[in-house]
């Protein structure tokens, strides 16, 4: 049984439904799973009986550090397993998942990096702190990054990488940590790993575009422009009834 972390930030823009459909969809679509856990602001709509909440407010105003910070909290101050799979509150789920061999994923084959076009942003800035971290400590460059399905953490490892946690936090950015918590499972364990096409809705015109965009896909992450396009109608409709996380 794999235990769940959800990182959720403040400020939802559609009062935490995203959370709510995505609970709704990993309860309908996987199985084994174990704990369910939140991490960061809780809705009134969960019920806490069956999710352990850890409190913990964003206390930067990087979104990166925000997460390192949260994972942090959650694994210092609960009884999540050793081995857990960590979620966003956008990652929604539309066919059968086995939690207890869930795809260690690495994005579409590539090593971490951004299109030229990016250079001098922001999101190129993080991807070279990141870059620079895995160098020097000689880890692998594969790129989990994203966000949009759910990674593998490992508490053991991460509690075992102080100067690398240090090093995201002191940055100007701080590095993602799904990327370098997914290169250094690779590293030390060696896991058999799954190319993946990154799905992260950005605009839907309608069904048929919905359809296209998400392929073959087990889960997709959204925005909240695709939300209001099409998305959030969708997951209403394939996802009525409240699940055992809610009230």
């Amino acid at each position: 049984m794999m235990d769940v972390l959800y990182v959720v930030g403040s400020g939802s823009t559609h009062n935490n439904e995203e959370l709510r459909y995505s609970l709704r969809s990993l309860a309908k679509m996987a199985k084994n799973i174990g704990k369910v856990y939140i991490v960061g602001e809780c809705p009134s709509f969960i019920d806490r009986d069956k999710v352990t909440h850890i409190p913990c407010a964003d206390m930067y105003n990087r979104k990166c550090k925000n997460i390192w910070k949260k994972v942090l909290m959650a694994i210092e101050n609960s009884d999540i397993g050793n081995e857990f799979l960590m979620s966003s509150d956008d990652i929604f789920h539309i066919k059968e998942q086995d939690l207890d061999n869930y795809p260690y994923y690495w994005k579409n084959g590539a090593q971490v990096s951004v299109p030229a076009s990016m250079r001098n942003t922001s999101m190129w800035a993080i991807i070279q702190e990141c870059r620079n971290l895995l160098t020097k400590y000689n880890y692998p460059l594969w790129d989990y990054g994203g966000g949009h399905c759910l990674h593998h953490m490992d508490k053991s490892i991460l509690l075992n990488m102080p100067k690398i946690t240090r090093e995201a936090f002191a940055g100007k950015y701080g590095a993602p940590i799904d990327v370098m918590m997914g290169n250094a499972i690779v590293k030390l364990k060696n896991p058999q790993v799954v190319k993946r096409k990154d799905i992260k809705l950005v605009a839907v015109k309608d069904e048929e575009d919905f359809y296209r965009q998400i392929g073959e896909t087990r889960e997709f992450s959204i925005n909240d422009k695709a939300w209001d396009d099409f998305v959030g109608n969708w997951l209403a409709k394939r996802f009525p009834e409240k699940c055992v996380y809610e009230k």
